[in-house]
């Protein structure tokens, strides 16, 4: 996800009231390193929880495309990069739901994109980590959400795609 250059974010900051100011400013003390990034999320997506997972989505697309499959090392350091943008991602919206479709859309390109997840006990291990990832945030959820969810799961621990209807 590209962030909007420091005079974008100024105008859009103008159109809001002096409380939605001081909660956006008192949220962004949190985060020290990704600061823009963090506000541009909170301008632009923070009411649009549907773009912003469209956003990273393509940005997982982006980066799964990218990513050197000649050698088992590269790979696992490509995907040990994208697990580091994208939970960054996922701290920024703060939100169960979008961390659960986020991580299953990660194993899911995962799969799709033939990383062998047998071949190397770091590669599968990545992907386990993810789905226990997604098991930890469906306990945070309300029982009647959980069903919703518990399939996915279920079909990543057979290592087969997840169709999600957004």
């Amino acid at each position: 996800m590209k962030s909007s250059s420091l005079p974008q974010l100024r105008k859009i900051w103008k159109d809001l009231s002096a409380g939605e100011t001081y909660q956006l400013l008192d949220r962004l003390g949190r985060f020290s390193r990704d600061n823009k990034e963090l506000l541009h999320y909170l301008l632009v997506y923070g009411k649009d929880e549907d773009a912003y997972i469209s956003a990273i989505c393509r940005e997982l697309d982006e980066g799964f495309e990218g990513l050197n499959r000649q050698n088992l090392t590269w790979t696992r350091k490509g995907l040990r990069r994208l697990v580091r943008m994208f939970n960054r991602y996922v701290r920024y919206s703060g939100k169960t739901e979008t961390e659960i479709v986020l991580r299953t859309e990660f194993c899911n390109r995962m799969l799709r994109h033939g990383i062998p997840l047998d071949e190397s006990a770091v590669v599968g291990n990545i992907f386990y980590r993810e789905t226990e990832r997604i098991t930890k945030a469906l306990s945070k959820l309300h029982p009647d959400q959980q069903l919703d969810y518990e399939g996915w799961v279920q079909t990543l621990h057979q290592r087969e795609p997840v169709e999600i209807n957004r």
